[in-house]
């Protein structure tokens, strides 16, 4: 194997130790090679020094970077803009979507460090402050929770903050939390279906929902890991893929038993406002 080293100027140097770094381990090479391994974990820790198989199983196993992240992602005029919201504080993630067909395209997300509802709002506005379809805002089902001192609940501030938006807003959050077991079925087999499908592509600039999707790992239980200490960098994780979870299971819920079942048609959506043509 021949190795190639980089070297910098103040005397150390970079010594490359991946397989993909020695010319003969091929593409059968490593196919051989990887039936040796029981796991893709396994596979993923030893060979491709991936240590986050470490902290748990990936939530979002179907992701891939190469499948799901695009340069280009224009916003369509004629269908209605989905804003799918988390309301964690440090940081609040919201995401700027659109359904074409069966297609979840995410173009844009708006994050917010200590800052409130309404902040977010005037950050939409200012980034979207038309449109020529509906507004659809899907979330948090806590978000519908009044708070003690003010009465208010963060959708209440989002109406409030909305008022006079030039297209007509529509509600789609749901009652009650989904199970935390079917949300995830439901994005993972939007991601990718059982025939390899891809339904969901998301735009480059969108980090934190991508950090998500490479990151967040599953606790013991199965439930999703989550960390509250602010100085742990993961404590940023879950959030973004939580508001995109959202927005998959109201539109497209799935119970784990379906993803073993035949998959038939979705049907189609049903616009409320749509103007021009796509």
């Amino acid at each position: 194997m021949s190795l190639v080293r980089y070297r910098h100027a103040g005397g150390w140097c970079i010594l490359p130790v991946h397989y993909s770094m020695d010319a003969e381990k091929d593409v059968s090479w490593v196919a051989q090679e990887r039936g040796k391994f029981p796991t893709q974990g396994d596979w993923d820790r030893e060979m491709e020094l991936d240590m986050r198989s470490i902290a748990g199983a990936a939530a979002y196993s179907h992701w891939a970077n190469g499948l799901h992240i695009v340069e280009d992602l224009p916003l369509l005029p004629g269908l209605p803009l989905c804003l799918a919201c988390d309301f964690n504080v440090d940081p609040m993630v919201w995401l700027v979507c659109q359904i074409f067909r069966r297609n979840i395209r995410v173009i844009d997300e708006i994050v917010g460090h200590g800052i409130s509802v309404s902040d977010l709002v005037i950050e939409f506005r200012n980034r979207y402050p038309s449109h020529t379809a509906e507004l659809w805002v899907y979330g948090d089902p806590a978000g519908s929770n009044r708070n003690a001192q003010t009465a208010m609940s963060d959708y209440d501030l989002m109406r409030l903050a909305l008022r006079g938006y030039p297209v007509p807003v529509v509600w789609k959050v749901a009652v009650a939390h989904p199970l935390v077991k079917d949300r995830l079925a439901a994005v993972n087999l939007t991601l990718r279906d059982a025939d390899g499908r891809v339904w969901v592509h998301v735009h480059q600039r969108c980090d934190m929902l991508i950090q998500d999707m490479q990151e967040v790992v599953l606790d013991p239980s199965g439930g999703l890991h989550k960390v509250n200490d602010r100085y742990n960098p993961y404590h940023q994780r879950t959030h973004a893929s939580d508001a995109f979870g959202y927005l998959v299971m109201r539109e497209f819920p799935v119970a784990i038993a379906a993803m073993a079942q035949a998959r038939e048609p979705r049907k189609p959506l049903q616009y409320g406002r749509i103007l021009g043509k796509i």
